[in-house]
């Protein structure tokens, strides 16, 4: 959903979800961002430049990035970590959205921060050009940055095997942040079960 004015709202509820160079949009030229919410049972697989986005002001124009919510709590999100997929909740000239996921497991995606990505694209912040699959909520300002919240289970890796979705990827994991010392979007991880939360959110970078 694309338009000139504020976008429309999408809410998808399945067991498992394939994009494969597909797009899940809810973004505007100018204007309001949309909502994005994701129910899903088993898994989200993001391959070959795949978009779930809820940009807003693509060409420029102002209003605030929508707020992307992926609901999985028993499942994945599993994308190829060079295969340029993104979840963006970005804004030009406003404020960035939120991006909350909640999942088992997260692999081969990872947040990337306004100033890794002022370093990697200083002339148009723009993630789908970079070759890695990240999560972004960037704003016109670093004041303006939203937030992407992560919650997912603290697991022992001594406690045995977690059975995946027999699909192969790729198992690197692309730099989401190594830049210190600046306001940025803020990046939570919070546990669950019976080991204890990670304390504290902290800006990327």
């Amino acid at each position: 959903i694309t338009n000139l004015g504020n976008a429309g709202e999408v809410a998808i509820n399945a067991d498992t979800m394939l994009l494969d160079n597909s797009y899940i949009m809810a973004q505007t030229e100018s204007g309001e961002g949309g909502n994005i919410t994701l129910d899903l049972k088993d898994f989200l697989l993001l391959r070959n430049s795949s978009r779930i986005s809820s940009q807003a002001g693509t060409e420029g124009g102002g209003g605030n990035g929508g707020n992307i919510n992926i609901n999985i709590p028993e499942g994945f999100i599993i994308a190829t970590p060079k295969g340029n997929s993104d979840i963006t909740a970005n804004a030009f000239k406003g404020k960035g959205g939120r991006v909350g996921i909640n999942a088992a497991g997260i692999f081969g995606i990872t947040p990337l921060s306004r100033a890794k990505l002022e370093e990697l694209r200083p002339d148009d912040l723009e993630p789908s050009k970079l070759p890695t699959s990240d999560i972004t909520a960037t704003g016109a300002t670093s004041d303006l940055s939203g937030t992407v919240e992560i919650i997912t289970p603290q697991t022992d890796p001594t406690s045995g095997s977690i059975e995946f979705p027999t699909i192969p990827v790729e198992t690197e994991v692309a730099d989401a942040c190594s830049t210190p010392g600046y306001a940025q979007s803020s990046f939570t991880i919070t546990g669950k079960g019976s080991l204890p939360p990670v304390s504290g959110s902290k800006g990327l970078g």
